[in-house]
């Protein structure tokens, strides 16, 4: 039997269209997916469990927008993280630093 984590976000979440591939913004190592997004953070579902507690430097690639630099980076701290299924950890995290061109690029994914 699996834990609830309780829902303690203060905005209501968006679930996306269709989902978008996070990679980490330093080595272009591919992270997850993100299954919703809020104004203050994002839920990203991967194969490898994230550091609750860890800030973390992400970059969404979108080969739709070739006016776009490679990868439009954003930062975010995990809140917590829980194993889901057999093969994926969903990952709760707050943004930290979201620039501009990253918060018109995800509100552009609903």
């Amino acid at each position: 039997m699996q834990s609830q984590v309780p829902d303690q976000r203060s905005e209501s979440r968006r679930n996306l269209l269709y989902y978008v591939n996070v990679y980490d913004h330093d080595t272009s190592e591919y992270v997850g997916l993100i299954l919703d997004i809020s104004s203050g953070g994002v839920l990203i579902s991967g194969v490898e469990p994230l550091k609750q507690g860890k800030r973390y430097h992400f970059g969404l690639v979108d080969t739709a927008d070739a006016s776009l630099p490679l990868q439009v980076g954003f930062e975010a701290k995990a809140c917590w993280c829980r194993k889901c299924g057999d093969d994926f950890y969903d990952t709760g995290l707050v943004f930290t630093d979201l620039p501009e061109t990253a918060k018109v690029k995800l509100a552009s994914f609903e």
